[in-house]
């Protein structure tokens, strides 16, 4: 399934489980992402890297979210339940 030269490929369940944290905690760059996952063992364990593993260079995050397919699917979704999440507090609001 995974190439066998060039860069390694990453599994698309961790690209996912990357760029949701990119949404959730603001971080602007793919290249900052890469820095906190390589940091924060909370964030290794959420994506599912061990402690030994390294982090991927952030050009093959890139990469993966310019392919359509899971990121596309998953970001819309996400854009979805934050409009309804918007539209239910203003309508608590009133």
């Amino acid at each position: 399934m995974y190439a066998s030269d060039g860069r390694p490929s990453i599994a698309p369940e961790k690209l996912l489980r990357a760029q949701l944290l990119q949404m959730l905690y603001s971080i602007r760059s793919e290249r900052l992402l890469m820095e906190e996952i390589d940091y924060s063992m909370l964030f290794r364990w959420f994506v599912g890297l061990n402690l030994d593993e390294e982090v991927w260079d952030p050009t093959v995050s890139r990469a993966g979210q310019r392919t359509p397919g899971v990121h596309a699917t998953a970001s819309l979704d996400l854009a979805r339940c934050r409009s309804k999440r918007g539209r239910t507090e203003r309508r608590e609001q009133l």
